[in-house]
């Protein structure tokens, strides 16, 4: 009797382990995705005011990758694009632009967007655990971690 018992309390204990972990793993898959979005976006807002290679830059957005791209446009195909996965556990779920759209473009000399706006990333198993990323009309970045 007394091994049954310690057992089930081993039990009990190594099921409350594991479901912390597992809700720790979801928070850095989710805090990992918004944090990659705003570096991404930062990036380019910084290659932007750099005028490097006398160009703007943006940032496509899609539910599992961002794309750092050159120009004011958005091409698929351009050889300089750099793409940047997100953990499939998690996706970019609502893009809340100005003036729609699922690109963000700086302007030269002052890093201004026209596309501001909010992007929203939840996980795939929880669509209810979200983070934001906010884009100013100034180009600053923010997270809601």
């Amino acid at each position: 009797m007394e091994i049954i018992v310690v057992v089930a309390i081993f039990s009990v204990a190594v099921g409350a382990i594991l479901n912390s972990f597992g809700q720790l793993n979801q928070n850095q898959v989710i805090n990992k995705n918004t944090e990659l979005v705003a570096t991404v976006l930062r990036e380019a807002r910084s290659l932007t005011l750099s005028s490097k290679g006398g160009n703007q830059y943006g940032v496509h957005l899609e539910s599992f990758q961002v794309v750092l791209f050159q120009g004011s446009i958005y091409n698929p195909v351009a050889s300089s694009n750099i793409y940047y996965s997100l953990n499939p556990l998690g996706n970019i779920s609502v893009t809340t632009l100005a003036g729609g759209g699922s690109e963000i473009v700086f302007d030269r000399l002052t890093g201004d967007t026209s596309q501001s706006g909010t992007i929203k990333l939840s996980l795939i198993a929880d669509p209810s655990s979200i983070r934001t990323v906010t884009v100013s009309g100034t180009g600053l970045v923010e997270t809601g971690l």
